[in-house]
């Protein structure tokens, strides 16, 4: 990895050093913080192969400010996760500006030890998230073209007001046509670079509030909400053009909602506070699209300014988890958004049960295939004329609805229990709806 020999030597054995230390101190951050977030981890994975790659790059070894030579030598390392003839999961390519820039025995040495470090790391990452694929580049330019071209279609999914039962409101979802195939944000974003993601957002925007006027023009009153990446919080392109679509579609504000992903943790170093009161005084809507998920921050739901949290779909799908224990958890963050002031929406309903279980706990906004599916922006007008009267009254004809009133039940005489003099009140006890 260091040069060897001449004037080079000294500081070789001196960055090597420093080098090891940092090793192992990133090593044993990955270690700690691989049990307590996922993409933590992964964030500290990239901040270990940023170092040693770094290292490279003050060598000589990889082009950079450091050499301003073209490339002169060039090494293809394949990771594999699970023996020496398993096939390669990722090729790390290594440039020097000098020939033979890795053939000296240290190099060699560290670069096995690279490729030992991110095999395991790539191993672990894809035991918690599932399998990976690489997109070919040709894929990858492909669909990158289609995003800046009519490809790239919006459908949209009702939100439904629980105290109403009307529509108040479609989330737009970025799909992409490619040929026959109509390809979700599960096979395409993975593929797309930082630019096409500030593309999206651009397109998708105009795209969703151009829309929002049409439906306003033939008396469809319907406010939409976007998706923004917590990426979006470190790149001011994202709040240019925010501003320019409200602008130029010339809709109210008021009438968007931007709903902020924490799929992924905040990007180090961001005032995250201060980003967003940016975006607030365009006058729009701000979300926390993910409440309860692992990158949710619950102690910093008192301080940003979100108008709207949205529990997340994980919580609300009961497979695999104790109904009660789901319910409850969901009642608790329906009771903490409401006492900071937010509007509570829950994601994920997918059935009849649900969608009158999160009724009777409390929540005012419900969304999921249980009222509408994602849909092409030329049958909503459609949907929203025709669709079947949907439950929205206080009844538990339902398990789930059954369960939701129990524990409101439970709940309300645990709080009674708590103050004898409230058994010297039966007339008031009785008007306390089961």
């Amino acid at each position: 990895m260091l040069t060897t020999g001449g004037a080079f030597s000294d500081a070789g054995v001196k960055l090597r050093a420093g080098l090891d230390s940092q090793i192992a101190y990133n090593v044993k951050l990955c270690n700690d913080l691989r049990n307590v977030n996922n993409a933590v981890y992964s964030q500290a994975f990239w901040l270990l192969l940023s170092c040693m790659v770094a290292a490279l790059v003050v060598s000589g070894g990889l082009p950079g400010k450091t050499s301003r030579c073209k490339p002169a030598f060039a090494q293809a390392w394949p990771f594999r996760c699970a023996g020496r003839n398993s096939p390669p999961k990722a090729v790390l390519l290594l440039y020097s500006a000098f020939p033979g820039g890795f053939t000296a025995t240290d190099r060699i040495d560290f670069i096995v030890l690279l490729q030992t470090i991110l095999g395991f790391a790539i191993a672990r990452i894809e035991r918690l998230e599932g399998s990976t694929n690489a997109v070919p580049y040709a894929l990858r330019q492909h669909w990158s073209l289609l995003l800046r071209s009519d490809a790239l279609q919006m459908h949209y999914q009702p939100l439904m007001d629980l105290k109403t039962g009307q529509i108040i409101k479609v989330e737009a979802l970025a799909r992409l046509r490619d040929s026959d195939r109509l390809r979700t944000p599960g096979e395409f974003f993975p593929a797309l670079s930082s630019d096409d993601f500030v593309e999206l957002h651009a397109r998708g925007l105009m795209q969703a509030l151009s829309q929002r006027n049409r439906w306003l023009r033939d008396g469809i009153n319907l406010n939409v909400s976007v998706n923004l990446p917590p990426s979006a919080l470190s790149h001011n392109r994202y709040f240019e053009a925010t501003q320019q679509a409200v602008r130029e579609c010339g809709c109210a504000p008021d009438g968007l909602t931007l709903e902020i992903l924490e799929t992924d943790a905040f990007p180090p170093g961001v005032d995250v506070l201060r980003e967003l009161t940016r975006f607030k005084t365009l006058g729009i809507r701000l979300a926390d699209a993910d409440l309860g998920s692992g990158h949710s921050s619950l102690n910093r739901l008192p301080e940003v300014p979100f108008d709207l949290v949205k529990i997340d779909r994980n919580i609300s799908n009961l497979d695999g988890h104790d109904a009660s224990d789901a319910l409850r958890f969901i009642c608790q963050l329906i009771r903490l958004g409401h006492s900071l002031g937010k509007t509570v929406a829950v994601e994920g309903i997918e059935d009849a049960g649900m969608l009158e279980a999160v009724l009777i706990l409390g929540a005012d906004v419900a969304q999921g295939h249980a009222i509408a599916q994602p849909m092409p922006v030329e049958q909503v007008a459609k949907w929203l004329g025709s669709r079947p009267g949907l439950p929205y009254c206080r009844h538990s004809d339902t398990p789930p609805g059954k369960l939701a009133s129990r524990l409101i039940w439970q709940e309300r005489l645990h709080l009674l229990s708590e103050d004898p003099r409230a058994f010297a009140m039966p007339a008031d006890i009785s008007k306390i709806k089961k």
